[in-house]
This record gives structure tokens, sequence and C-alpha cells, in this order.
């Protein structure tokens, strides 16, 4: 499973500002179908208005390994005055497979974009638009194709200040190997999780660069 979400930074946080790293290039998608929906979305405009200050994701398996739901709670804060919406994403399904979007906390869904090649995803609209450096936080709940899922992926495109990807596996369905990886650095970087008397495996960064991070696990 791939999340996403534009993390702009704001232009001079720490003295620089950060490229746009395009959803496409950092997911492997097919760059004609993802950027037609996702750019006909607003993902890649989202930088000039609004930064995403912070990304927690909690993802929970059942028993059966065949049911897994993903929680986000995402810090959103305003660049300019009267920003209203924001878009979330999922990627790394097969052709038409459909997420479904259970729950939503601090928004409600404004639009629906369907699945095409495994993208699926959502405009949120906020409760009311935020002033310029007015800060909201959404939460939103995702339950994932049923399938046997091995790998949960967050696509990072801008600086963001915290990022924590925590994965509860169900008591009857520890894997029994488990790594945490990440791209920020320009290459894959992976290590091994010990797994000796857990149930949980998490990434955690702070102030992370653009890249894709994540964690796999092996049954």
């Amino acid at each position: 499973m791939r999340a996403r979400t534009s993390c702009p930074a704001r232009p001079g946080w720490n003295g620089r500002r950060q490229p746009v790293t395009r959803f496409a290039e950092l997911a492997d998608l097919d760059p004609t179908v993802s950027l037609a929906t996702l750019d006909d979305f607003g993902f890649d405009q989202l930088h000039t208005v609004a930064l995403t200050t912070s990304i927690h994701v909690t993802i929970d398996g059942d028993d059966q390994r065949n049911d897994w739901c993903a929680t986000t709670r995402l810090g959103v804060g305003a660049l300019v005055d009267g920003v209203g919406t924001y878009p979330v994403g999922l990627a790394g399904l097969s052709a038409g497979e459909r997420a479904h979007l259970q729950w939503v906390r601090g928004a409600s869904v404004r639009l629906v974009v369907d699945p095409q090649l495994g993208v699926n995803a959502w405009e949120l609209e906020l409760e009311r638009p935020l002033r310029v450096n007015e800060t909201a936080v959404v939460e939103y709940a995702i339950t994932l194709p049923p399938t046997s899922h091995d790998y949960v992926e967050y696509v990072v495109e801008h600086r963001v200040r915290e990022l924590m990807i925590w994965v509860r596996f169900a008591a009857g369905a520890i894997p029994r190997a488990a790594e945490v990886y990440d791209t920020s650095s320009g290459e894959e970087r992976h290590s091994p999780v010990d797994l000796t008397g857990l149930s949980t495996a998490a990434f955690t960064a702070q102030s992370y660069d653009p890249g894709r991070a994540g964690l796999r696990w092996f049954w």
C-alpha cells in the first residue's frame, strides 16, 4: 500500500525552498495516467497555498492478514488566506481496486476521484477556510482492498517536520521479519526491525526530506 499527500515546505523554511517532487516520479506510477488524474485534482498545485506540518499514519491488520485499515492524521498549514480544501491519495493498488474512505474528522469529503490504474484520491473540505499561518488537523481512515498486504509506504513530496508510520499486527498474524526503509538521502536505506516480543513496528523521522518511507514485512 502506498499512501500519499502533498507535503509542501514553507517557502524559506530552514533558509531554503524545497523543490517540488512529483508524486508520479516518487511512486513509480505510469506518468500519463497518474498525472492526468492527480494534476486535474490539484495535487501538484497545493504547494503554493498550504503545507503539511506533520504526518502520523497507523495501519491495523487482522488475524487473516486480509483486512487492513489505515488511519492518517495530518497537520495542514495555510500559506495564504482562504485555503479550504486538501487532497489525499492512495496508490500501489491493482487496476480497478477501490479503497474506502470510512470516516473523516476535521473535514468532509468534497470530491472523489475514481481509481485508475491503482490510484484512489479524495478532496477533503476543511471545516472552514484557513487564514494565512493557521493550522488545521485532519484525520481520516481508509479501509484497503482485502488482500495480504506486505508493505506500507508514504510518499513525501516536500519536507515535513514529523513523519510517523506505525503498523499494528493482529496477535494471530505477527510477521517472521520486518524492515524499515526510506529514500530521502537519494538512495534506499533499510534496516531490520526486531519483532521479538512485539506486535507493532514503526518508522519515525523529524524534518523528513522528500522521498519514500515505509515498512516491509515477511510472513
